[in-house]
């Protein structure tokens, strides 16, 4: 693969299948280096799933383990025992709704939100240091096209404006 942007004025070149090969190779390099910058900072044991829960729980409308189980597109055993294991290292709670008996709503503890915070602070600047050099447009074109590229059955769970 040859090191070149794509010229956005060539119109439908970047749909050739090379340009499409490059693309997927940035999206995966993108993703691993983002995530391997925090990953050495999660406590033993815990890996990338771990840290999504804590993102989404952290700012989003996800408050269940179902919630969790739809975004991540995880089988309902193995959101349930990543979410206890977020238990049982103090990170994230479970309660009762007062409306519901069965709904278990999940929210983060004082560490777990403490660790969220400490794992995002560095991921927020870099992204925000790339997102100033490219603009607001594209970060809203970025934005639109990683929410095609998520499963559709967690897309409701961004479709409200990010929390301030």
């Amino acid at each position: 693969m040859q090191n070149r942007r794509i010229d956005p004025h060539k119109k439908a070149l970047f749909l050739r299948p090379d340009e499409l090969d490059r693309s997927v190779a940035l999206v995966l390099l993108a993703a691993r280096a983002f995530e391997a910058s925090v990953m050495p900072s999660l406590p033993d044991g815990l890996a990338t799933t771990h840290r999504l829960m804590l993102l989404l729980l952290k700012g989003s409308s996800v408050r269940t383990a179902a919630d969790l189980q739809a975004v991540l597109g995880l089988a309902k055993q193995t959101a349930s025992r990543h979410v206890h294991q977020l238990i049982d290292l103090g990170l994230v709670r479970q309660e009762d709704a007062p409306d519901d008996r069965r709904r278990k709503p999940l929210s983060l503890t004082e560490d777990g939100a403490a660790l969220a915070e400490r794992l995002d602070r560095s991921q927020r600047r870099r992204l925000a240091a790339v997102f100033k050099a490219h603009g607001p447009i594209a970060v809203a074109e970025f934005e639109a096209v990683l929410l095609d590229l998520v499963e559709p059955q967690a897309r409701p769970f961004f479709d409200e404006p990010a929390l301030p």
